[in-house]
């Protein structure tokens, strides 16, 4: 019994990525006692309470997810999807290129950097470019708001 109080227990864990079968923390050399406590080489862990940064780094793997090649391509895939389902205006545009440094600035766990380095010089490379556009965009409206050299244009016209 005590390891369903125990399955309890870590899923009330909000750390915790998946739950650990018996078997699984069996060959750790975990055992869960009649409260469903982890007890691991002397030590005592309330599951419900434990934050995973103050387990024994042999046990943190144990609940955490480990994701395959295949899933971050998956990832990635919805992510390119969830970007190119936006409107494309340039608020759109300042949006990514926050996340984008924020990608940078604080990266997270397992994440070569040198490759989110490349996205971002990517990204901003294609950015420029947008921004380049708008800009071309912007200035052709306002040549066509004054008119051609020498037209004549009635001053109450409103576009």
């Amino acid at each position: 019994m005590s390891y369903e109080i125990f399955q309890k227990g870590a899923a009330i864990n909000s750390e915790f990525e998946i739950i650990p079968t018996k078997l699984k923390l069996l060959a750790q050399g975990v055992v869960t006692d009649k409260n469903g406590y982890m007890n691991y080489e002397g030590k005592t862990y309330v599951t419900n309470m434990v934050k995973l940064k103050d387990l024994p780094i042999k046990l943190q793997s144990l609940f955490v997810e480990e994701k395959t090649n295949l899933q971050k391509h998956d990832e990635e895939a919805k992510n390119i999807q969830k970007v190119r389902k936006q409107k494309n205006k340039l608020g759109d545009l300042n949006t990514i290129l926050f996340e984008q440094l924020q990608n940078i600035v604080d990266p997270e766990k397992n994440v070569d950097i040198t490759q989110e380095l490349k996205k971002a010089t990517t990204v901003c490379n294609v950015a420029d470019k947008i921004i380049k556009i708008a800009d071309l965009a912007f200035n052709a409206e306002k040549l066509h708001s004054r008119g051609l050299p020498g037209e004549k244009r009635n001053i109450y016209e409103c576009r």
